[in-house]
């Protein structure tokens, strides 16, 4: 109600998706000016160049608020079922949120602390893409999605979810997106056995997403909007 009245036909709003866009239109003034503006993300710091890791094992990763919507006690179910098909699998959950101590109850239900672990908050977090096969990322919705571009921007492949900023954003690598008509875990456990094709295709999408995602892409696309005030 309020938003009509606080909208003028002078103002622009700022969406960081399309999805975000059609939903502001959609639900609450389909008049309004929004333009798109992606969130930036640093690829001098998010980049492959970095500590890795030798290792055996297949590691997946997440790294955000365990917070409700991000799906995380199916992250962990899927994990579980992973690595029964696969048990050089290893899975780490980076983060904090009101649902850190039920999540640690599901993995010891599952008897699981030896191949999944809550990791809690890391500052230096691209070390940790780095160091990763794989970032799977299985949230119900999102505006965005910062940490799937921070993720192919190290060279780290992502599955994510069948969600409209997902497509969005993998637009152009649809093989990173789950498909919302087939069994999830299937799916994960059929994308890592085909882990060095996923590699092959982030390193693809990695030149692109530098430019679609950059930090001066940001600053122009507000220069241009600020430029267009009368």
């Amino acid at each position: 109600f309020l938003w009509p009245i606080a909208l003028s036909h002078k103002t622009i709003l700022l969406a960081n998706s399309e999805h975000s866009r059609n939903e502001f239109l959609r639900q609450i003034d389909s008049c309004a000016n929004v333009r798109l503006l992606y969130n930036p993300i640093d690829s001098s710091r998010f980049n492959p160049d970095g500590p890795g890791l030798k290792k055996r094992e297949i590691l997946v990763i997440y790294s955000g608020r365990l917070e409700k919507g991000k799906n995380l006690q199916k992250w962990i179910e899927i994990a579980s079922y992973v690595h029964a098909a696969m048990p050089a699998t290893r899975f780490e959950i980076y983060g904090q949120g009101s649902l850190a101590e039920m999540l640690q109850r599901q993995i010891a239900s599952q008897h699981a602390e030896e191949y999944i672990a809550l990791k809690g908050f890391r500052k230096d977090i691209e070390n940790i893409y780095r160091m990763a096969d794989v970032f799977m990322f299985l949230s119900e919705y999102e505006s965005f999605g910062n940490v799937v571009v921070e993720s192919i921007l190290c060279c780290t492949p992502v599955i994510a979810s069948p969600i409209p900023v997902m497509k969005e954003i993998f637009q152009d690598y649809p093989q990173f997106v789950l498909n919302e008509k087939e069994d999830f875990k299937e799916q994960v456990l059929s994308k890592l056995r085909q882990l060095d094709e996923l590699k092959k295709l982030t390193s693809c999408a990695r030149e692109k997403f530098v430019n679609r995602f950059s930090v001066n892409q940001h600053i122009e696309s507000l220069r241009n909007i600020y430029n267009g005030f009368e």
